[in-house]
């Protein structure tokens, strides 16, 4: 159960760890990675939540994150079995 402040409760620009998980097609554990290692930030004044501005950002560098390593498999990839 989360936790909430006044701010975070009237502002729909908010999200909590498991909303932007979801939003962004990935679980829970991996967008509390990011937390840990400062990947992702969250709002000052939102009471530990997720600005819009960040849960955009986040989905953008995790789509690219997927092109990146599909086109590495890719190039990587032998070729004839060699």
């Amino acid at each position: 159960m989360e936790t909430h402040t006044e701010i975070s409760r009237q502002n729909s620009n908010l999200f909590s760890a498991e909303q932007v998980a979801k939003a962004i097609g990935t679980d829970l554990e991996t967008v509390n990675k990011w937390i840990d290692v400062g990947a992702v930030d969250r709002a000052t004044f939102g009471g530990g939540q997720f600005s819009r501005y960040e849960l955009h950002r986040v989905a953008l560098v995790f789509e690219l994150e997927i092109w990146i390593f599909a086109f590495l498999r890719k190039r990587h990839r032998p070729r004839n079995g060699t």
